[in-house]
């Protein structure tokens, strides 16, 4: 089961998609979005990464860096970015402990270095996207939120802000 609370399309997927639609389809892009964070949640953070850096280079094309899907995917890559980089200074604050034993070693609470910097662009993602969210009138300013697909299921944005159904196949890569 796919540990991402949306629904993961399978790459097959996303490579018709992309080849029935192109790349800068709404379906392509809010697919490719959901896969991003299916992979950041199964531990895949570089590839994570790179998806979701794709999605807000798309986003930004079609729809400019004011629109609440850009500010989605800028949220979502923020978070990517910082949560990286607290793991890296924890990881970084291991090595400072094993090699400073009996000298003083800070451990993970030192200032500075690039975990830091990772952290400090993430949350300054992060404020970006709640910024334009705030002056866009935020997540439900967009009708299509939670409306009747026709079929029992519902079109929604799931706090991530891309458009997916409430009913899924759950598939993961």
């Amino acid at each position: 089961m796919c540990p991402s609370p949306n629904p993961c399309p399978p790459p097959q997927a996303l490579d018709l998609l992309e080849r029935n639609y192109g790349e800068k389809h709404w379906l392509f892009v809010s697919a490719l979005h959901n896969l991003a964070l299916c992979l950041e949640a199964a531990g895949r953070v570089g590839e994570a990464r790179a998806a979701m850096e794709r999605v807000l280079g798309l986003r930004l094309a079609m729809f400019g860096p004011r629109h609440f899907l850009y500010a989605d995917s800028l949220y979502a890559l923020g978070h990517m970015v910082r949560k990286e980089a607290i793991r890296q200074r924890g990881r970084e604050g291991e090595q400072r402990e094993g090699a400073g034993k009996g000298r003083g070693a800070r451990g993970g609470r030192g200032r500075g270095g690039k975990a830091e910097d990772g952290a400090a662009e993430g949350l300054r993602m992060m404020a970006e996207a709640v910024r334009v969210l705030e002056e866009a009138g935020g997540w439900g300013s967009v009708g299509a939120w939670g409306e009747d697909s026709g079929d029992g299921s519902r079109w929604t944005g799931g706090g991530e802000g891309a458009m997916v159904r409430a009913r899924g196949s759950g598939l993961c890569p």
